[in-house]
């Protein structure tokens, strides 16, 4: 869970790549109430708002480890997911599988999919006729029932 919150920007690290290859800029900042703690920023694209002194609008989720630090207290884990500049989120996608397209679930994607490949054949099966080349009757009624689903708009 991600929580919105203004950070003013106090330090910044240099770029640093893990074993794994991944790269990460961790920053401290402070929030509202003054606390300081650490942030990490895995998204490249955030990295140049990363700045001393800078206040950020900022999407970030928090979460407690299993791991002890040297007082014995939980290590909370700060992660920079987004920023906002004038109410717009710098990353488009805030949610969702990595890689994934903003705002469309898999579902959606499906459908998508699916009614280009039908616009597609419908456009090929339409070539073939004005082409005089032989097009089955199952291929013409299946266009047919596309075009009628599509103009009736469902």
């Amino acid at each position: 869970m991600a929580d919105r919150i203004k950070l003013t920007v106090k330090s910044v690290s240099e770029v640093k790549t893990l074993e794994s290859g991944k790269k990460l800029v961790n920053f401290s900042a402070t929030s509202p109430d003054g606390k300081g703690a650490g942030y990490t920023a895995w998204d490249e694209s955030l990295w140049a708002f990363l700045s001393k002194d800078v206040v950020l609008d900022a999407e970030v989720a928090v979460k407690e480890t299993e791991k002890f630090d040297a007082q014995g207290g939980r290590i909370i884990q700060r992660t920079l997911k987004n920023i906002y500049i004038d109410g717009k989120p710098v990353i488009a996608q805030t949610a969702g599988a990595q890689g994934r397209g903003f705002g469309k679930t898999p579902e959606q994607l499906a459908a998508e999919r699916a009614s280009i490949e039908a616009q597609t054949a419908v456009k090929t099966i339409t070539e073939l006729e004005i082409a005089g080349k032989p097009v089955t009757p199952a291929l013409i009624a299946s266009r047919n029932a596309w075009l009628t689903k599509a103009l009736a708009g469902k």
